[in-house]
């Protein structure tokens, strides 16, 4: 990414501070030998802290360009992600990487992630809990007692995974491929990997809607499967599902808000957010619908049960729009919104530096 002319002024200032501290050092080290044994503590002592100084500058040059790579991935000025105060509080660093890894797009430290509808509501799954680990603490007698030692367990903690992390996993997780296929082969229907990893996705997407971000309750993709199996009659013809995704108009329209100011800078008129929620609302109202029929298999002849899967409101795909548009329909704002976004990144990171 080609630095800013901003990024280049800081860059310039950074390595002027080098020069000056290199020259600072090199003029108290010469005088070492004219001074007197206590004045050569006090000397050593500030060539040390210049020299401190001076070993944190590299850093802080390349810390100024990656700026705009890190903002964009959603990280400070060092490299480390941001997480938003409202994301849930137990997800970690390698769930988080896997987010970033595979949504486009995906910012941590933006709330919007994390509200209703956002980017982030959908892509954690809750797939159980893990044990408490036992903690052994030594606490204090009384007068002339040793110390005794107290084991205690922590609370079970939830154990969350990234949607699209836990859907691949299928394709490496055999014994999940064979109790999926085995579970609707005691149904009296024969299944493919391919159909069977066609119902993990559709299981994953719905506790991930189930779960919202950790505001949900917690099911699990095979507490639905489980369920799913429990209802299912031997042979029965499968009728199309359809599942739609509740949102407020207000949650939507606050979605489109927040586009307009973090692209444009400003909050969006009524009209704008009533115009674009019309746009949108035919796709939320219509749900995503999936579909299995028995097809025969040309190459074998034999009947197999191909699921079709016909997407409804997709929120990042909507953001991701209504971005490109405004970009378009107002070049001078967005390129305005951008300098002043790196702006104030540079005097909250970079400051004084």
């Amino acid at each position: 990414m080609a630095l800013t002319p901003k990024q280049e002024e800081q860059i310039k200032k950074l390595q002027k501070k080098q020069n000056i501290l290199k020259g600072q050092i090199r003029g108290l080290q010469d005088i070492e030998f004219e001074l007197s044994a206590d004045a050569k503590v006090g000397n050593q002592a500030q060539i040390k802290k210049l020299k401190e100084q001076l070993k944190q500058l590299p850093k802080q040059i390349e810390d100024v360009k990656n700026a705009e790579t890190y903002k964009a991935e959603g990280k400070d000025s060092t490299g480390k992600t941001i997480v938003a105060p409202n994301a849930p509080v137990n997800i970690s660093a390698s769930v988080l990487a896997d987010l970033q890894a595979a949504v486009p797009n995906f910012n941590p430290g933006e709330a919007s992630t994390w509200f209703a509808g956002g980017v982030g509501s959908n892509a954690l799954v809750y797939t159980g809990q893990l044990a408490g680990e036992t903690v052994t603490r030594a606490v204090p007698g009384g007068k002339g007692v040793g110390k005794v030692q107290v084991k205690s367990v922590a609370a079970p903690k939830d154990n969350i995974a990234a949607a699209p992390a836990l859907t691949a996993s299928f394709w490496t997780d055999t014994a999940l491929q064979n109790k999926i296929i085995n579970s609707y082969a005691a149904k009296g229907q024969t299944i493919s990997k391919i159909q069977a990893s066609v119902v993990w996705g559709e299981l994953v997407t719905k506790a991930g809607q189930i779960y919202a971000g950790g505001r949900g309750p917690k099911i699990t993709p095979m507490d639905l499967f489980a369920d799913q199996m429990a209802s299912m009659k031997g042979n029965e013809a499968a009728l199309p599902q359809r599942s739609i995704q509740k949102i407020d108009p207000i949650v939507i329209k606050d979605f489109v808000s927040g586009i307009y100011e973090k692209t444009l800078g400003r909050v969006a008129t009524d009209d704008e957010k009533n115009q674009w929620y019309a746009q949108l609302k035919p796709a939320i109202e219509s749900g995503t619908v999936t579909e299995t029929k028995k097809i025969k298999n040309k190459k074998t002849g034999k009947l197999e049960n191909v699921s079709t899967t016909t997407p409804g409101f997709n929120q990042q795909a909507s953001q991701i729009t209504i971005e490109q548009k405004l970009k378009e329909a107002n070049p001078d704002d967005y390129d305005r919104q951008k300098r002043m976004d790196f702006s104030t990144w540079l005097s909250q990171n970079v400051a004084g530096a």
